[in-house]
C-alpha cells in the first residue's frame, strides 16, 4: 500500500469515527459522560479506589480534567457516576423477586439475592462502590439518594404483602420496618464484601440468619 494510499485510510477512518459522535450539545454531553463511566469502570477495576486518580480516569477518557469535575466533584463522586445506573437496573431486576404468593423472608430474600450475586460477578469493582461512605454532597448524590428510597419502596411492598398474611403484627410505621430491614442488609453486605474471597452463597447465608431473628421480631404484637 502507498503512503498516499495509507493516508486516504486514514482519513476516512478518522472522518467514519467523527461521524459517529454526537452533534447535538446534549448528545456530546451523554457521550463524554458515558466515556468517563467507561474509563473509570476499566481504572477502579484493576487498581482499585485508594491507587486511582481522577487525573488518568480524564486521560482515558479523552477528556481534560476540567471537563471532568463537571460530571463528578472527586473519586467518591465518580464511583456513584458510574455506579448509580447500574444499581437501578439491579434494583429494578431484584423488586421482580417480590410476589404476593411467597411469603415474607423468602421475598426480602429473593430481594437481597440478586444484589449479592450482582457484586459478586465483579468483586473489586463492588467493593470500590460497597466500601465507601456517601455522606457528602456531591453532583451525583441526588441519584444515589434514589436508588436508595426505591429499595425502601420494595420493601415497603414486602412488609404490605406480609402484612396481609398476618406475618408482620408489629404495629409500626411501614416504612420505619422497610428501613431497619435495609439497613441490616447494608451492614451485611459490607462485612461480606470485605472478606478476602467473598463468596455470594456465603453472604446470602449469613443475611438469611440475620433477617431470620429480625423478621421473628416483627412477627410478634407489642
Amino acid at each position: 500500500m502507498s503512503k498516499q494510499t495509507k493516508k486516504s485510510v486514514g482519513n476516512a477512518s478518522l472522518s467514519a469515527k467523527l461521524a459517529d459522535q454526537p452533534k447535538s450539545r446534549e448528545g456530546k454531553k451523554a457521550y463524554k459522560r458515558q466515556r468517563i463511566k467507561a474509563a473509570a469502570k476499566d481504572i477502579f477495576a484493576v487498581r482499585g479506589f485508594e491507587n486511582t486518580n481522577l487525573r488518568e480516569i480524564a486521560q482515558a477518557a479523552g477528556v481534560a480534567l476540567g471537563t471532568l469535575s463537571l460530571y463528578a466533584r472527586d473519586k467518591r463522586d465518580l464511583i456513584l457516576l458510574m455506579f448509580n445506573d447500574e444499581m437501578a437496573e439491579i434494583i429494578e431486576k431484584a423488586g421482580k423477586e417480590i410476589d404476593e404468593q411467597n411469603e415474607f423472608l423468602p421475598n426480602v430474600m429473593g430481594f437481597f439475592e440478586t444484589f449479592y450475586r450482582e457484586f459478586g460477578s465483579n468483586v473489586i469493582l463492588a467493593r470500590t462502590f460497597l466500601q465507601q461512605n456517601f455522606f457528602f454532597s456531591g453532583i451525583n448524590t441526588s441519584a444515589l439518594a434514589e436508588n436508595e428510597a426505591q429499595i425502601v419502596r420494595h420493601l415497603c411492598r414486602a412488609i404490605i404483602i406480609a402484612r396481609g398474611k398476618s406475618e408482620v403484627r408489629l404495629d409500626e410505621d411501614v416504612e420505619i420496618l422497610a428501613q431497619s430491614i435495609y439497613l441490616t442488609y447494608v451492614a451485611s453486605v459490607r462485612l461480606w464484601i470485605s472478606e478476602e474471597r467473598p463468596v455470594p452463597k456465603r453472604g446470602i447465608a449469613h443475611l438469611h440468619r440475620l433477617l431470620l431473628v429480625q423478621i421473628r421480631g416483627l412477627s410478634s404484637e407489642s
